[in-house]
């Protein structure tokens, strides 16, 4: 009888019979590679089944001493093509010349560079000025600046409303 890797359990503490399973002797000779990558996978030693937990376990007497290194270690290939660098590279240098040198200013470029998010939303600045204040207050520093700009801020609002 031959023993491989059947369905681990997500239970990291399940022993070794629970791990491996038996394979039937027709699918290991049907099958010439499937039978000398499972003689030298998963070689084990049936002494090892039994629980002995009487001392440590040599490494020359584990499971661990005939496993197969290129089985337990696989390096992943590479499959990005060898073109991809060069494409992405010309497509990101192009956006960039066309957007930071060749693309004219407009109107909107204008507007979002002379004016302040504050004037974009209206509110912003209170409710800014209303957390700073918070913050420095809770943390013993001096709010008397905030507060005069607050009360600028509120003076303008109702302007606004008497409107």
């Amino acid at each position: 009888m031959m023993w491989t890797a059947g369905t681990v359990k997500s239970n990291a503490c399940l022993g070794l019979r629970q791990i491996l399973r038996p394979i039937a002797s027709s699918e290991a000779v049907s099958n010439p590679a499937l039978n000398l990558i499972f003689r030298r996978s998963f070689t084990i030693n049936r002494g090892l089944l039994a629980d002995n937990s009487s001392g440590p376990v040599k490494f020359t007497k584990s499971a661990g001493f005939n496993t197969n290194p290129m089985f337990a270690v696989r390096v992943k290939q590479d499959d990005t093509p060898g073109y991809q660098f060069p494409i992405i590279t010309i497509s990101m240098i192009s956006f960039m010349a066309y957007f930071f040198f060749l693309r004219e200013e407009s109107d909107i470029d204008q507007d979002l560079g002379s004016k302040s998010l504050f004037d974009h939303i209206e509110g912003l600045e209170k409710a800014q000025l209303e957390a700073c204040i918070r913050y420095y207050s809770e943390n013993g520093m001096d709010t008397r600046a905030l507060r005069a700009r607050l009360a600028e801020i509120e003076a303008e609002e109702d302007i606004k409303d008497a409107e």
